[in-house]
């Protein structure tokens, strides 16, 4: 099965960003840009990718991310777009997220934990985003490019967590579809 670790997102949220991707959908057809769009069912927050694990590697993957204590309130604004381009992968176009100490202490947590299973750590620097869509042409570029200038202080609303999930994915001749394997509360909140 394929795996990764993440955070689940309002429903506001996940409303003001599709109504965003539809805007763009509409706005961007017209120029062919060829992109990708995820499912807003599937928008989250991703904190760590594992990928591909066994049923029998599940309960020592259960047991390091319960391990996962984070003490503290976890709030993050989504504010803005941006994206990333690599000629050999393709890009990524996301909805930007106010960075905060809270959910960088978090990811490294939760790659510190994984490492002891041989999951080795993300290289990069954790940047929190919300994927909206994917693109495989450099010819998205101009598009994506005028989108994110376009929307540079669009403001999506705020998450607020108290727990983060490891989530399965499953594809399916629709797309991926995403469900929580097992939940995990930050420490403030499992003892309150």
């Amino acid at each position: 099965m394929r795996l990764f670790v993440a955070l689940e997102i309002p429903e506001t949220v996940r409303e003001n960003l599709a109504a965003l991707q539809t805007e763009l959908q509409k706005t961007l057809q017209d120029r062919k840009a060829e992109l990708r769009w995820v499912r807003s069912e599937n928008f989250h927050v991703t904190l760590k990718f594992i990928g591909e694990a066994s049923t029998e590697e599940l309960p020592a993957l259960m047991e390091e991310l319960r391990g996962v204590r984070p003490d503290g309130a976890m709030k993050a604004d989504f504010r803005g777009l941006g994206y990333s381009w690599n000629a050999r992968c393709g890009g990524v176009f996301w909805a930007a997220m106010q960075s905060s100490e809270f959910l960088k202490m978090l990811a490294a947590q939760i790659n510190r934990r994984l490492e002891r299973l041989g999951i080795a750590a993300d290289e990069r620097d954790f940047l929190p985003h919300l994927t909206l869509a994917r693109f495989k042409h450099n010819s998205a570029l101009p598009v994506v490019r005028s989108a994110v200038a376009e929307n540079a202080d669009r403001d999506f609303g705020s998450l607020q967590a108290e727990e983060f999930h490891l989530m399965k994915s499953m594809l399916f001749p629709g797309g991926s579809k995403y469900s929580a394997v097992a939940s995990f509360r930050f420490a403030m909140a499992a003892n309150a």
